[in-house]
């Protein structure tokens, strides 16, 4: 890490952005407080980070199957749950409805 005043580094912008550009660190400091540091960008997206999550991912769908039904079925299943239950909702009639409009997002086309 190198360390250097806010003045000398106006002049001297160039030379830095090649040090970070190496991998080094530079804090710009003004009257001896940092304002400022410079340091190499991270990827935008962590590769290995994201094969992980997916690897991870696929692991827990690993026997996880709707058993046959298709998602329209389920839909129809919790619509009419809830039309039958919406006077007086309960616990399950809400969590159907929650699950008929995840679904609807699920199918929109858009």
């Amino acid at each position: 890490m190198r360390e250097i005043g806010a003045f000398e580094a106006k002049n001297k912008l160039g030379q830095l952005l090649d040090l970070v550009e190496a991998g080094d660190e530079v804090v710009i400091t003004r009257r001896g407080k940092v304002v400022a540091r410079l340091t190499p960008p991270e990827d935008a997206i962590n590769r290995q980070a994201a094969l992980e999550a997916a690897t991870r991912i696929r692991l827990r769908r690993q026997g996880v199957t709707l058993d046959g039904i298709d998602i329209k079925e389920l839909v129809a299943e919790g619509r009419t749950y809830w039309e039958s239950h919406a006077s007086r909702p309960d616990v399950t009639a809400i969590t159907m409805r929650s699950r008929v409009s995840e679904a609807e997002a699920l199918l929109d086309p858009a």
